[in-house]
């Protein structure tokens, strides 16, 4: 998604996304911050497409990440994702479980 905001993919990948500000004549707040348009579909087939996650996703991104060069935005998003993943993580190893069935 960030080769396809700074313009540095094919056109056939560039063509699935559409930036909000080319769907109005009219400034918003999400054209002006760089958010891809979301088609609505009642499919999910439609609902799961690279198109509408990868636009989804990218929204949800900080606009101060978003314009980080390309490698710094790698390291940034990695560290996020780690970051939550950690928080998330219900991981228990096995000398643990031992302990707490007493063996």
């Amino acid at each position: 998604m960030h080769d396809v905001y700074n313009n540095v993919v094919p056109s056939n990948i560039s063509d699935l996304f559409t930036p909000t500000q080319d769907i109005h004549h009219y400034n918003t707040r999400s054209s002006s911050s760089g958010n891809f348009h979301t088609n609505y579909s009642r499919l999910n087939h439609h609902k799961n497409s690279f198109s509408i996650i990868g636009a989804k996703i990218w929204n949800r991104i900080p606009e101060v990440m978003r314009k980080l060069p390309k490698h710094r935005f790698k390291k940034k998003i990695t560290e996020c994702l780690l970051q939550i993943f950690l928080k998330q993580d219900s991981y228990v190893d096995v000398d643990t479980l031992n302990e707490m069935k007493g063996i």
